[in-house]
């Protein structure tokens, strides 16, 4: 790949990460690398999205800082540093992108993915940030009833409890935090009992999902309640044509049950927006499936969204 193809915001995007890697004392330039250079970078689209999305950018930093404290560092560092290939993968794959796009140039485009509970924020966000250029909503809660998907049934009535009334959210809530402080990669596993490659996903994640029940935690017992509230009760701003003049795809894992997905299917339907099914999990298709997600990019990036 040639370094002139690629947008002068994303060459400097690299020698920052270059110079980062150096000065870190690595013999590597990881993507993480990158990540961190793209959102440190002046006037670029990122952080003011993440911002928008109302993402918490210290603990941002903190992610970024933790997966570049894991990259191995040279006892005596010369100071040559090269990509690694993840990175040259990376690239690669973008310059792939753009060839079939008929670009001239390799940029860094915005690509907004949201997962469960984050989408009726992400959607909001799609219709505020032009600078997206596609959104992939992964099991996104639209107007359907959804209630009856959630298992184990102990859950699914901590849920009802949270959106009912007050005292039933702060009952609920102490239950949560009580099962997620004692021991939170447990308090997962039993969230999704019935599909086990997401099981397979908090297991093989473990230290991830320990940052995860920290954070529900300290999460506020009325910040819970909008959560659940904007999660399970119908949008009024779910109108048909919501998402007319948007490329958004919807998300959903093939393992997931037959009434779900018929559910999925139907708002899809309405909203005039493409179903793709992942082959791996269930509520953690996302995750369980990226190159899903990487071939959801290449086959619908830069097409516009219309109605059906």
């Amino acid at each position: 790949m040639r370094m002139d193809k690629l947008t002068n915001p994303l060459q400097q995007a690299l020698g920052d990460a270059q110079s980062l890697a150096v000065g870190r004392d690595h013999s590597m330039i990881e993507p993480a690398h990158l990540l961190s250079a793209l959102i440190n970078q002046s006037g670029s689209a990122i952080l003011p999205l993440l911002q928008k999305a109302g993402a918490n950018i210290s603990v941002l930093h903190a992610g970024v800082d933790k997966a570049l404290s894991k990259v191995a560092k040279l006892a005596d560092s010369t100071g040559d540093v090269q990509g690694s290939q993840a990175l040259g993968r990376l690239l690669n794959r973008a310059d792939k992108l753009s060839q079939e796009r008929g670009d001239a140039y390799i940029s860094s485009d915005v690509v907004l993915l949201a997962m469960g509970s984050a989408n009726p924020v992400a959607y909001r966000l799609i219709h505020m940030t032009p600078e997206i250029d596609i959104s992939i909503l992964s099991n996104p809660i639209f107007n359907q009833d959804v209630m009856r998907v959630f298992r184990p049934a102990w859950f699914r009535t901590m849920l009802q409890q949270v959106i009912t009334s007050k005292s039933g959210l702060h009952v609920a809530a102490k239950g949560i935090k009580l099962l997620a402080r004692r021991d939170p990669v447990s308090f997962y596993k039993h969230i999704f009992q019935g599909h086990p490659e997401d099981i397979a996903y908090v297991e093989a994640n473990p230290d991830d999902y320990k940052e995860a029940g920290k954070y529900l935690i300290e999460t506020d017992a009325s910040l819970l309640y909008y959560d659940a509230l904007m999660c399970l009760r119908p949008d009024p701003l779910l109108k048909d044509t919501y998402f007319d003049g948007r490329q958004v795809v919807v998300l959903v894992g093939e393992h997931s049950g037959e009434y779900w997905k018929d559910e999925m299917e139907k708002e899809a339907n309405r909203l005039g927006l493409p179903l793709v099914f992942a082959p791996h999990g269930d509520l953690f298709s996302g995750y369980a499936s990226p190159s899903s997600v990487i071939d959801i990019v290449e086959r619908y990036r830069g097409e516009t969204q219309v109605s059906q």
